[in-house]
């Protein structure tokens, strides 16, 4: 997820700044402070770089004020990524599980794409937003997102975010005992008019395992 942040969401956070000034300068046809013509006309000079002073503070302040919300949900997004990355690392043994998706498609403008392999680790409880990849030459690199929940017995990768709450017609569904999950389960996984591949899942071993199987 480390490597799909910053592929993603840096590159949109610089550039919507950059977009944002390059909205700004598209306006410049526009009189200062939206001030109808007829009225801008009648101004003295010294009134009409007044008011170009005025509507350049208000500028910058909006560029300031984008800047930081965007400095804001990126702090946001880098929290809830440590938040998850402890949550792997403290998670008892069977509440975290790692998958694999692939030989995969999803179903986009009216046919079914090839996506790149999918690398997913999940923790019981705690829904993940993923991002995918069209592989197809067509619409190479594009990115689709769904959502990722395991409950302890269910891997679901759903096209909206459900709160436990998925509509099954929108998941691709994988279902297992512990011991399925223990010993590594695969499964072929449909959704309909979203998703369809090869999902293989199972059980890392924990901390506390780890330590066991080293000692």
């Amino acid at each position: 997820m480390d490597t799909l942040f910053h592929r993603f969401f840096r590159p949109c956070l610089f550039g919507g700044i950059a977009i944002l000034f390059l909205l700004l300068l598209s306006c410049g046809h526009r009189n200062p402070l939206d001030i109808p013509d007829a009225q801008w006309q009648m101004m003295t000079p010294e009134q009409q770089l007044q008011a170009r002073n005025q509507q350049a503070e208000l500028d910058r302040a909006l560029v300031l004020r984008k800047a930081e919300e965007a400095r804001q949900r990126a702090a946001e997004a880098e929290a809830r990524k440590a938040e998850l990355d402890a949550m792997r690392r403290n998670a008892p043994y069977g509440d975290r599980v790692q998958c694999v998706f692939e030989g995969a498609q999803t179903y986009f403008n009216r046919n079914w794409q090839p996506i790149l392999p999918l690398g997913l680790d999940l923790v019981r409880g705690y829904e993940e937003a993923i991002v995918m990849e069209i592989s197809s030459s067509e619409y190479l690199r594009m990115p689709i997102e769904a959502y990722a929940l395991f409950d302890g017995q269910v891997v679901s990768l759903c096209r909206f975010s459900g709160d436990n709450t998925y509509r099954r017609e929108h998941c691709a569904i994988l279902v297992g005992t512990r011991r399925d999950f223990q010993q590594g389960i695969v499964a072929h996984v449909y959704a309909s008019d979203f998703l369809r591949g090869r999902l293989r899942c199972d059980h890392p071993p924990s901390e506390n395992v780890r330590q066991i199987m080293i000692n």
